[in-house]
C-alpha cells in the first residue's frame, strides 16, 4: 500500500465548508458584476451598428443579471425577517454582553436598531448595484432602448423605472417632472422612494443644477433644501456639466 493511500482524506470542518461557501458566493457575485461590465461595452460601443432589438436584449439581460445579484445580496431579510432580526439580537447580546450600553438597551430597543440597520444596508446595497448597472448600459445613444423597456413593458417594476431614472440621470437626460411623478409613483413603497431621493442627490453632486430647479426638487421629493446644497457643492471641481445658462 502506498502512502498516498494510507493517508485519508479529512472531511472539511463547518468553518471551512461556510468559508468555501463564501468564497464560491463572492467569485459568482463577481462573475455577474464583471459580465454585466462586459455587455454593457458592447451594446454601447456598438450603439450605432447594432439593430434596436439586439441593444434592448443585452440592456435588459444586463438589468436582468444587475436584480439578481441584488436579490442574492438581500434575499436572506426576505425568508423569514423576524427570526433573522432575532438571531442578530442573540448574537450581540452574546458578543457583547459586558458592553455596559448593550446592557441598558431593552430588546425592542435593539429590535429596532437591528431593523435600521438592515433598512440602510439595503438602501445603500440597492443604490450601488443600480450604479453599477447603470454606468454599465448609460449613452445618450441608447434612449430609445430605455424608452422600450420601460413604455413595452405591461407594468414596470419599481426597480426597473428606478434603472431607467439612474441612467437618465446619469447621462443628463431627464426632465424634473419625470423625476417628480416617479416620486408620486412610489408613495406606496418608502424604500423604492428613498432610492430615487439618492439617485437625485448623486446628480446634484455631479452634475451642475440651477439653484431654483434644485429647490423646486428638493421640495417636491421632500428632500431638504441643506442636504442637497450641501451634495451639489461637494466635488465642485468634479462637475460632468458646467452651469447650464
Amino acid at each position: 500500500m502506498t502512502v498516498a493511500a494510507k493517508i485519508k482524506p479529512t472531511e472539511p470542518t463547518d468553518e471551512e465548508y461556510d468559508r468555501d461557501e463564501f468564497v464560491r458566493f463572492v467569485a459568482d457575485l463577481n462573475d455577474a458584476l464583471r459580465t454585466i461590465e462586459v455587455l454593457g461595452q458592447i451594446v454601447k460601443t456598438f450603439a450605432g451598428q447594432l439593430e434596436a432589438e439586439p441593444k434592448k436584449v443585452l440592456i435588459e439581460e444586463c438589468y436582468n443579471l444587475g436584480l439578481r445579484v441584488l436579490n442574492e445580496l438581500l434575499g436572506f431579510w426576505k425568508e423569514d425577517p423576524e427570526k433573522i432580526i432575532q438571531e442578530i439580537i442573540d448574537g450581540i447580546l452574546q458578543s457583547q454582553a459586558n458592553d455596559k450600553e448593550v446592557k441598558n438597551m431593552s430588546r425592542d430597543e435593539l429590535t429596532k436598531l437591528v431593523k435600521r440597520f438592515i433598512f440602510v444596508f439595503s438602501e445603500y446595497t440597492t443604490f450601488g448595484i443600480i450604479k453599477r448597472i447603470s454606468h454599465a448600459v448609460g449613452s445618450p445613444q441608447l434612449q430609445l432602448s430605455y424608452d422600450r423597456l420601460v413604455d413595452e413593458a405591461v407594468r414596470p417594476s419599481y426597480a426597473v423605472r428606478l434603472l431607467d431614472a439612474s441612467i437618465r440621470l446619469d447621462i443628463a437626460k431627464i426632465s424634473s417632472k419625470r423625476v417628480v411623478d416617479l416620486h408620486k409613483a412610489f408613495q406606496d413603497s418608502v424604500f423604492a422612494d428613498h432610492i430615487l431621493k439618492h439617485l437625485v442627490l448623486h446628480y446634484f453632486r455631479l452634475f451642475h443644477t440651477d439653484v431654483s430647479i434644485r429647490q423646486a426638487l428638493c421640495q417636491a421629493l421632500e428632500i431638504s433644501i441643506e442636504q442637497g446644497r450641501q451634495r451639489s457643492l461637494s466635488g465642485s471641481d468634479h462637475k460632468r456639466l458646467p452651469p447650464r445658462r
